[in-house]
């Protein structure tokens, strides 16, 4: 059986079946795929979430996390998130993917009710190196241009992501502790580091550990705020 390390900030239990079994007989070992939810929509209110036709009991606020799994029929299935207003029950946006078992799949809502947008993408659950950490990164500013990330230094060999543009996810890192609490910069693509053209350049971060795998988070503090830029880490599963 495999195992997984989680940390996460709230937990839902979804069930793709409505029907209940018969008690009497023997109920196979259940199928689960498990997801991430991710609130940068930049509206004054916070969503609702459905899923497969569930919804969770709470408003899911704007930076936060939501962990949670569904029971598949089968090794895959395709399953319907949707996001909602939380006191209409309007829906905003909804969209299918395609779960598999036992794997992780980031869900994250952004943009606006003008241009609302829905990114599924799957989670690589293979632990770094010893006492390495792997991290990503997720751009979700349409007020941003394309942007570069530099970790642990401003020389050409320090630019992990290159022209990242809104609503895309970078492709995994592995680096150490060290370089990632001497500075993280992020740029305009193209800039130079080391001038005033740094929208973020954060050091000693004390949430990051070794052995571990990170999502970064691109984006503004908060969801009325379209100047100031932010970097928000988000610890994510690893199997081991």
């Amino acid at each position: 059986m495999k195992k997984f390390l989680l940390s996460c900030l709230a937990i839902g239990f979804f069930h793709a079946c409505s029907l209940d079994p018969d008690p009497g007989s023997q109920l196979p070992e259940p199928i689960r795929s498990y997801f991430l939810l991710y609130n940068y929509f930049q509206e004054s209110y916070d969503l609702l979430w459905e899923v497969e036709g569930y919804t969770l009991s709470a408003a899911h606020t704007y930076g936060g996390s939501i962990m949670g799994f569904v029971h598949l029929d089968s090794t895959a299935g395709d399953i319907t998130f949707t996001t909602k207003h939380p006191d209409t029950g309007e829906m905003i946006l909804s969209g299918n993917y395609r779960l598999e078992e036992n794997k992780f799949t980031m869900v994250a809502v952004m943009g606006n009710e003008e241009d609302p947008y829905l990114s599924f993408d799957p989670l690589n659950l293979d632990p770094p190196g010893s006492g390495m950490i792997r991290i990503r990164f997720m751009h979700t500013s349409g007020y941003l241009d394309p942007l570069d990330v530099y970790i642990g230094g401003s020389s050409e060999e320090k630019r992990v992501v290159s022209n990242l543009t809104y609503r895309q996810v970078s492709g995994y890192v592995e680096t150490s502790l060290n370089d990632l609490l001497h500075s993280v910069v992020v740029l305009p693509h193209g800039s130079t580091p080391g001038t005033d053209s740094a929208l973020i350049s954060n050091t000693g971060s004390n949430v990051l550990h070794p052995d571990r795998i990170y999502l970064g988070v691109i984006g503004h503090p908060g969801h009325a705020d379209t100047t100031n830029v932010d970097l928000v880490f988000y610890d994510q599963p690893v199997e081991y």
